[in-house]
Order: C-alpha cells, then sequence, then structure tokens
C-alpha cells in the first residue's frame, strides 16, 4: 500500500515541475493600436491624385492605341462584307428575272389549261343540271314531293355554275314546286306547323 502512494506522490511532483516549467509566450498577444493616428498631408494627396491621373492617362492611350491598330482590320472586314452582298444581290436579281422569264413563258400553258378546267366545269355543271332538271320535271309532274324536293337541293349545291339558260329553267320550276307544295300544306295542316 505505501508502494501506490509513492508513486502518487511522484506523479504529483513531477507534474508541478512540468507545469512551473511551461512558457508564458505562446500566450496570443494583443494588437498594438496606434492611439495617435496621422492624417495624410496635402501634398501627400496631390501626389496621390496626380499618379492616378497619370494612370488613367496612360489606359486611355493604350485603348486607343488598340483602336487605331484594330481600325484597319475591322474597315477592310466592312469592305469585305459590302463586296459580298453585292454580288449576293446581282445573283438574286438574276435568278428572279431568269425565273420571270420562266414564269412567262408558262403563262400560256398556265391560261390554257384554266380555260380547259373551266370548260370541264361548266359542261360538268351543264350535264348535272340538265339531268336533275328533268328529274324535277318529271317528280313535279307526278305529284312527288320527297323527290323533288331531293332534286332542288341538289340544283342548289350547283347553281352558281349553271349556265344561264338553265338557272332560268330552274327558277321557274322550283316556283312550280314551291306552289306544289304550298298546295300539300293546304291539305295538309300539319305541315305549316
Amino acid at each position: 500500500m505505501t508502494t501506490p502512494r509513492w508513486t502518487v506522490a511522484t506523479l504529483l511532483a513531477a507534474a508541478l515541475v512540468v507545469a512551473a516549467g511551461c512558457d508564458d509566450s505562446s500566450k496570443p498577444t494583443e494588437p498594438k493600436v496606434n492611439t495617435n493616428p496621422t492624417l495624410p498631408t496635402a501634398d501627400q494627396l496631390k501626389a496621390d491624385a496626380a499618379k492616378a491621373v497619370d494612370q488613367g492617362k496612360a489606359a486611355v492611350g493604350s485603348a486607343a492605341e488598340k483602336v487605331k491598330e484594330a481600325t484597319p482590320a475591322v474597315v477592310d472586314k466592312a469592305k469585305e462584307t459590302t463586296a459580298n452582298a453585292v454580288d449576293a444581290t446581282k445573283n438574286a436579281a438574276a435568278n428572279a428575272g431568269d425565273a420571270l422569264k420562266g414564269a412567262a413563258a408558262k403563262a400560256p400553258d398556265a391560261a390554257k389549261n384554266a380555260a380547259a378546267h373551266a370548260t370541264d366545269a361548266t359542261a360538268t355543271a351543264r350535264a348535272q343540271g340538265t339531268e336533275l332538271l328533268a328529274k324535277l320535271r318529271t317528280a313535279i309532274q307526278e305529284n312527288k314531293l320527297t323527290d323533288a324536293q331531293t332534286y332542288v337541293d341538289g340544283l342548289e349545291r350547283i347553281k352558281a355554275n349553271l349556265p344561264p339558260e338553265l338557272k332560268t329553267q330552274y327558277e321557274g320550276l322550283k316556283a312550280s314546286f314551291d306552289a306544289m307544295k304550298a298546295k300539300a300544306a293546304g291539305a295538309v295542316p300539319q305541315l305549316n306547323k
């Protein structure tokens, strides 16, 4: 039991020796503050301002030199671009002239084709109109209102394309159909409702 006391005493003594030998210089020091600051003099301010002006002049001079050096290249590029635009315009004008010549050469053919199609459309309308008028005339003579209404509807759809003589015939037959329809409505009162 005495051994542990001796060991404890030795350890305490060693700790005191180590603690006594510690250096306080490792503690951070506070910065020194100048309590009497000095303001720059007017001459110092003038010198600093003159220095800044000189630096500004040097920068402007340098920029001016760079612009001066780059200007010929920009002018050359502008000339080249203008020349290219002029060439492109000339080519476009030549191509437009060729296109107009081609269109002018094709115009008579297009006119002939349009006239042929118009003739075909007129012939088709005439044939359909003649057929529908004959069927309408027969339906009116036979008092077939439903059939007559179908033929009137068909003629109304192509009425704008009918030749004048067929339009006149249609108007006469339509008047007869309307009269027949009114007569039938008078005979059957429910048709008026």
